[in-house]
């Protein structure tokens, strides 16, 4: 499972496809009187909570998100590639706070060793031959 930190929302975190992600926030920043929501993408309200009240999550995340009242953490399983984009929590209360922010990217690991994705080959030509010249 990958848990995260607490992120200012610049440097994504990158997320292998299956895998579980752990989202969490401050919950000293959240008031008792503050309705919060988990958002995706600033269109999608993951999760709704109200102070004493039951979690509701959404239809589209029932089978795969998990939201735990004592910390206001979210927990999303079986990450995809439709995943990836930006989770917010979000207070409401006299004013509208962003707590907790996180780019998030679900791809597959890099294992070639190329920071920057790409992938160079070098490729070496040599042709000898007794008869006749070759330009490779």
């Amino acid at each position: 499972m990958q848990t995260s930190r607490q992120r200012d929302g610049s440097d994504p975190l990158s997320v292998a496809p299956g895998s579980d992600l752990l989202l969490d926030v401050n919950k000293t920043a959240v008031g008792t009187e503050d309705d919060f929501f988990w958002r995706f993408n600033n269109i999608d309200n993951i999760v709704k909570y109200n102070n004493g009240g039951h979690p509701i999550v959404s239809p589209k995340y029932k089978d795969r998100a998990e939201f735990f009242a004592q910390n206001y953490s979210l927990l999303l399983r079986n990450v995809q590639h439709s995943d990836s984009g930006n989770y917010k929590a979000v207070a409401n209360g006299e004013k509208r706070r962003i707590i907790a922010g996180y780019p998030v990217i679900v791809q597959v690991p890099n294992t070639t060793g190329a920071s920057s994705g790409v992938v160079l080959v070098l490729l070496a030509c040599v042709i000898a031959t007794i008869s006749a010249p070759h330009i490779c």
